[in-house]
């Protein structure tokens, strides 16, 4: 199950100014707890070459990373490096990235530990936690994946301090799903005048979803509640096809549960038009493919879509055989 390693603040700039050496110092400490010394092969985005070394392997990043064929080039990448069972795969990047490489993990000789080292507020709060990897088809978005663990989760938040506006808004969307689940963060959040402000509750939003993935590591049941906002939200981030961020498509998503009943809805979707993000579905959409993808999403069965809604007591609740055209609505 994952833990989270958080680098001490400034911990890394006491070895040497940023842009810091990746495998120094408090890095070399916090790697060596995780991998008990064991060998490893570290994996990342190719905007971080000039501080990982030469022997990383680099990848591109976003959503174009997750094909087919860039998983069949890592793993050969892997195993011709000489890459065993004993090794520990190291991936950094965001959360496509971290998809990517997580996946490479659990296929290659069956299965290899990885550790997650997450570059963006998206990364550490959502992907990175979990377990979840995978790769998207034409069909669809992450069709083609598994549930492989992480041994643990390194978050250096020095790496936040150039996102650019976008990615602090498509984080604090996955920070404002956990706010849904929990009041206490909610909140805080009504309080965040900006997506930037809403970070600050990054921590909160990662324990919760380590929290439920403890408890339902399969998704067999209170896992399903992470999915808020995200049946919707996912055919939108495929059809779209680069036109909008997963935080961009989530938000509209979450805007679609919470107008089917929320007593809250207007407050709460307009604390996400303050920050930025898009609440409706956007006129490019067309609603009979955002129909078909979501029926085809891995959340459906045979009765159709498996939705989960927000209820105004941090709850939430899961319904079967739900129409799809209720959220496009």
């Amino acid at each position: 199950m994952n833990s989270i390693q958080l680098v001490p603040p400034g911990g890394v700039q006491e070895h040497r100014p940023w842009p810091h050496e990746l495998l120094s110092g408090v890095w070399s400490e916090q790697l060596e707890h995780l991998t008990k010394g064991r060998g490893y092969r570290l994996i990342a985005e190719r905007r971080f070459a000039s501080l990982v070394g030469a022997d990383a392997f680099l990848i591109d990043g976003g959503e174009q990373v997750k094909t087919v064929a860039q998983l069949e080039a890592l793993v050969a990448q892997l195993i011709e490096s000489g890459l065993t069972r004993d090794h520990v795969v190291v991936g950094l990047g965001g959360g496509a990235a971290t998809d990517l490489i997580g996946f490479a993990a659990a296929t290659v000789f069956r299965g290899v530990d990885w550790v997650a080292v997450p570059t963006t507020v998206l990364a550490a709060v959502d992907a990175s936690i979990g377990g979840k990897t995978a790769v998207n088809l034409a069909l669809g978005k992450n069709l083609l994946g598994a549930f492989h663990q992480p041994l643990g989760v390194i978050v250096d938040r020095k790496f936040w301090d150039s996102l650019p506006p976008l990615e602090w808004r498509s984080g604090a969307v996955e920070i404002f799903k956990s706010g849904l689940l929990r009041p206490e963060l909610m909140s805080a959040l009504m309080a965040c005048e900006t997506a930037q402000d809403a970070s600050e509750h990054a921590v909160a939003a990662a324990q919760l979803k380590l929290d439920v993935v403890s408890a339902d590591p399969q998704e067999k049941g209170l896992r399903a509640a992470l999915n808020l906002g995200h049946t919707l939200g996912h055919a939108l981030e495929s059809q779209g096809a680069g036109r909008l961020r997963h935080g961009e498509a989530v938000a509209i998503g979450l805007s679609a549960v919470l107008r089917i009943g929320h007593p809250q809805a207007d407050e709460l979707i307009e604390r996400l038009n303050r920050w930025g993000l898009p609440t409706r579905v956007p006129e490019w959409a067309d609603f009979e493919g955002l129909v078909h993808l979501m029926r085809r999403d891995k959340k459906s069965n045979a009765q159709g879509l498996r939705v989960v809604l927000p209820q105004a007591s941090s709850s939430c609740v899961l319904v079967e055989g739900f129409e799809p055209e209720r959220l496009l609505a």
